[in-house]
């Protein structure tokens, strides 16, 4: 797939409309003629056996289809294609440009494409519709898997999470960025996440989800967990386990992958943060934070993952200069001075009722205590104001300070009653 495409723009598609859009795709692309007839009953006979096999999913399906009709622009029909024609597309898709003279794809859908064309010819050569000797298929070898794909800096820091939750304007949005960040969430996960998914205790928001690997994961929240309790308090809709947690600004629908981009961009910009922003780059940052901060792997490999046996832990690892310094100074013996960790994204507990409150809060949403330096001299500044008006407004109102005058002077003398 090119830079920065992405199929589809709703989380809310079901299976049924993925295997009709699948056939509806097929269909459409063989009467453009950007596949033959033979072509499309080839495809549809090998989304079958490997469905029947290996009970790939719906979304899978739409994706293998995709891919394979997208091969046809390097190769001839498939069935009459030879280990040349294979050779000279995956040599071609490996060089492509686009205007600018850039790879046209990344080496992940280079690899995906390859893989691909592989696999399907394989099964072709099995059920005798191509003559290609295997032997020449099987050394058709795809560039490895680029696991990082992000490097630390280009990762969100606390500091700038912490400035788009300054930066956003809405409970909903507020919420939306603490959640994704906290849970680790693919966007998908949340964009589709119900209000039976989320359970409320007295100190954290528990989420269960199981997304894109089906596993099912546990994720509690504690940053989180105010933005929540203050969506939930303003969801414009009755709040039912059915109801998607999350909707559209101005027609309250399921939300839309573009929307949340674009939205989330504008935060950005308006918090002053400069970098790239997509939704799955708070996953990436998420978990690299967790790491840094010594959070075990298990822990995070069930929380992100469900499972302790993934091998996409290393993927998301990110580590910076810093890192590595402090690690090689600390097996050398030497002693430098530690970075103090950041605690932009701390939650703030009330010291008076215990409430959890989240890290942009200056105020306890429970009790209305001052929870910073910072709050306590607002709050102290506006007493002040406000003794400052009243006095204000006494000594410049005769009746009032009459009226003042007699109540101090009656408190005087029953103070003087009650001593004799």
């Amino acid at each position: 797939m090119a830079k920065g495409v992405r199929t589809g723009t709703s989380f809310h598609k079901s299976d049924a409309t993925y295997l009709r859009n699948t056939q509806e795709m097929i269909a459409r692309k063989t009467h453009n003629g950007e596949i033959t007839p033979q072509d499309a009953g080839l495809l549809r006979e090998y989304l079958a056996e490997i469905t029947a096999e290996s009970g790939i999913s719906a979304v899978r399906q739409y994706k293998i289809a995709i891919q394979i009709v997208g091969l046809r622009r390097f190769l001839p029909p498939f069935a009459g294609a030879t280990a040349g024609d294979l050779y000279h597309a995956v040599n071609q898709i490996r060089a492509a440009t686009g205007d600018d003279g850039a790879p046209l794809f990344k080496q992940n859908t280079v690899s995906d494409m390859t893989r691909f064309l592989r696999r399907f010819y394989l099964w072709m050569i099995e059920n005798g519709y191509s003559v290609i000797p295997e032997a020449k298929v099987k050394k058709i070898k795809p560039p490895a898997y680029q696991r990082m794909t992000k490097t630390a800096e280009e990762l969100l820091t606390e500091d700038e999470i912490r400035a788009m939750l300054e930066a956003a304007r809405t409970p909903k949005d507020r919420a939306l960025l603490a959640t994704l960040y906290e849970s680790g969430c693919r966007i998908g996960e949340l964009g589709t996440l119900t209000w039976g998914q989320v359970k409320f205790t007295n100190w954290n928001v528990t989420l269960n989800v199981d997304g894109k690997t089906q596993k099912p994961r546990y994720v509690p929240l504690v940053i989180a967990r105010p933005y929540l309790a203050a969506w939930k308090a303003a969801y414009p809709k009755k709040i039912t386990p059915e109801a998607h947690v999350f909707l559209t600004a101005t027609t309250q629908q399921p939300l839309q992958y573009a929307g949340v981009v674009k939205q989330f961009r504008v935060i950005a910009q308006r918090g002053g943060v400069k970098k790239h922003i997509n939704p799955h780059l708070f996953r990436h940052s998420r978990i690299t934070h967790l790491i840094q901060q010594g959070m075990p792997e298990s822990v995070i490999k069930l929380m992100m993952w469900g499972s302790l046996n993934t091998g996409m832990f290393q993927t998301y690892a990110h580590l910076t200069n810093r890192d590595i310094d402090t690690a090689m100074a600390k097996l050398t013996g030497v002693t430098t001075e530690e970075e103090e960790r950041s605690v932009a994204l701390e939650a703030k507990q009330c010291p008076r009722c215990h409430s959890v409150n989240g890290p942009t809060y200056h105020f306890c949403a429970t009790c209305g205590l001052a929870l910073d330096q910072d709050a306590e001299i607002e709050l102290r500044g506006a007493q002040e104001a406000t003794d400052e008006y009243y006095l204000k407004k006494i000594l410049t109102n005769p009746a009032m300070l009459e009226k003042l005058t007699w109540t101090l002077q009656s408190i005087t003398g029953a103070s003087g009653s009650m001593r004799t």
